[in-house]
């Protein structure tokens, strides 16, 4: 008796004994080497191992099952192609996976190129940090190290439209650190945002680069210079999470990188508290001892820690149309009580604050609550003599913590020049001009240099006639030279006299916190 059987397999087919050679052969997921040939590997499938097309191998778009490893979609016949379905950058080609409207798709990356330099002499700083923060201060990029010609090239996460091209009115601000150079932005430099409407399309992606992405950084004092580095990461928070190292007498500080990881240079030696701060996340603090080397794997555990707000309320007075501000929280250790600013963590501020403000989710901390620090037309009444016009310092601690009294602010002195609209390069000799104080007696003008050094007061009689209020910076040849490549900035402050004109000042206005800051051309 001759029994013959036929075998009919569906779907997956593999000969006993045969090797996979193309997208769609059945292969072993527990072999010791990928049986799959060159431009495939073998992946579980529904259910079965697979033979699947590596991302960036060529695909049929039109298939029921385009057979696309590690979970990509198929677009212009490329597994992870522009416009392909997707849910991480590995399921992309070249491309990074955006968010475009409500899905996720493979989209061109949005790219800054720019360099870092040091400011006085011009010079490349190879080995610098930096980072993209968004308007609200969330990292929303990985931390990207200059090369030996200072370049560097930052990867942004941004929401595309539906060409790819970034969402309109988007921005990204610069953040760079550097071993032996102070932080930027820090003291009185603010970073400008860099619009991502001029970004270019090219091979690379959509590409950013422009005056704006230079950045500058001023050299440490020497005494300052050589200090190691504290390299770790946080557990939970991501990234453009504020973390701060606080010895006796000094403080550094870094951001957190979209993984959570953060490098804090120039760390001064001895027992060292590194706290970190954001909207939202309540973080352990780590204690390390800096010496004579780099500390690393500094982990910065998450605490279940109940967090905290702030209320208080904001009274505005002479605006001169200027209707609502913004209040934000500074961190302590970070705080420059001449300078009168310092670090901000991510989240951590109230906009559009016409009266009463409310700041949730704050980590337990000790903070200075700052009204009207940004360029809005207003700043706090100048006045410390009357109530809600001084430095207000509260501890939050898991609970709501209000400000002892409300904030009085006013409107501000305008700047004409230099710095309106910020950083200015000025040649010698410098003007300093703000708009007129129309109910004054006579202005204190005061220039720092950017690490809080006072290198010129002046005092001015009132200004009649009309048009603005301006000066030679030094004058009196009181001050110190200015410096090439150094930032300077000018305050003035408008003041009335008690006792008919003979008596103690009172400040009335000033001229606002982010305004007025030059730098001496070459």
């Amino acid at each position: 008796i001759v029994v013959t059987i036929f075998i009919v397999v569906t779907g997956v087919v593999a000969a006993s004994g045969c090797a996979p050679s193309k997208a769609g052969d059945a292969c072993d997921v527990k072999a010791s080497t990928d049986p799959c040939p060159d431009g495939l590997t073998c992946q579980e499938h529904d259910g079965a191992g697979v033979c699947l097309i590596d991302v960036g191998g060529t695909c049929d778009a039109d298939a029921k099952d385009a057979l696309c490893a590690d979970g990509a979609g198929c677009a212009d016949k490329v597994c992870g192609g522009k416009g392909a379905v997707c849910t991480d950058d590995e399921q992309c080609a070249e491309d990074a996976c955006a968010d475009v409207g409500d899905a996720k798709a493979c989209e061109p990356k949005v790219l800054v190129e720019g360099n870092v330099i040091d400011l006085q002499s011009g010079a490349a700083i190879a080995g610098a940090h930096v980072i993209g923060l968004d308007a609200d201060g969330a990292a929303i990029s990985k931390v990207a190290t200059t090369g030996d010609d200072g370049t560097f090239t930052l990867d942004l996460v941004v929401a595309r439209n539906d060409d790819g091209s970034p969402a309109a009115g988007l921005a990204v601000t610069l953040r760079a650190d550097a071993q032996d150079y102070a932080s930027f932005p820090g003291g009185i430099r603010e970073a400008v945002p860099v619009s991502l409407d001029q970004a270019t399309e090219s091979k690379s992606g959509f590409v950013v680069s422009n005056a704006a992405t230079t950045i500058g950084l001023l050299v440490l004092p020497d005494a300052d210079q050589g200090r190691p580095s504290i390299t770790g990461s946080v557990a939970a928070g991501g990234g453009g999470v504020l973390v701060v190292a606080k010895t006796t007498d000094a403080v550094a500080t870094a951001i957190t990188d979209t993984d959570g990881g953060f490098t804090i240079f120039n760390a001064a030696a001895g027992a060292t508290t590194v706290s970190a701060y954001a909207a939202g996340v309540q973080l352990t603090p780590a204690n390390v001892t800096v010496a004579d080397k780099d500390v690393t794997g500094v982990t910065l555990a998450k605490s279940d820690g109940a967090l905290g707000s702030v209320t208080g309320s904001v009274n505005i007075v002479d605006a001169g149309g200027g209707s609502a501000t913004s209040v934000v929280l500074v961190v302590d250790d970070t705080f420059d009580d001449v300078l009168e600013r310092g670090d901000v963590p991510r989240g951590l501020r109230a906009d559009g604050v016409a009266g009463a403000f409310t700041i949730d989710n704050v980590p337990d901390g000790d903070y200075v609550i700052l009204a009207a620090f940004d360029n809005d037309g207003l700043v706090r009444d100048p006045d410390t003599s009357i109530a809600g016009t001084g430095i207000v310092r509260v501890s939050v601690s898991g609970k709501e913590a209000s400000a002892p009294s409300s904030f009085k602010v006013t409107g501000a002195l305008a700047v004409t020049s230099p710095g309106a609209d910020g950083l200015a390069e000025v040649t010698e000799p410098v003007t300093l001009a703000w708009a007129d104080d129309s109910s004054e007696d006579g202005y204190d003008v005061v220039v720092h240099a950017a690490f809080g050094t006072v290198v010129w007061t002046r005092s001015l009689p009132s200004h009649s006639g009309g048009g603005d209020v301006s000066v030679d910076y030094n004058d009196d040849g009181a001050g110190a030279d200015l410096v090439a490549g150094m930032i300077y900035q000018f305050r003035a402050t408008s003041f009335r006299t008690s006792g008919g004109g003979g008596g103690a000042k009172v400040p009335i206005s000033e001229t606002e916190d982010l305004t007025g800051t030059f730098t001496l051309k070459p």
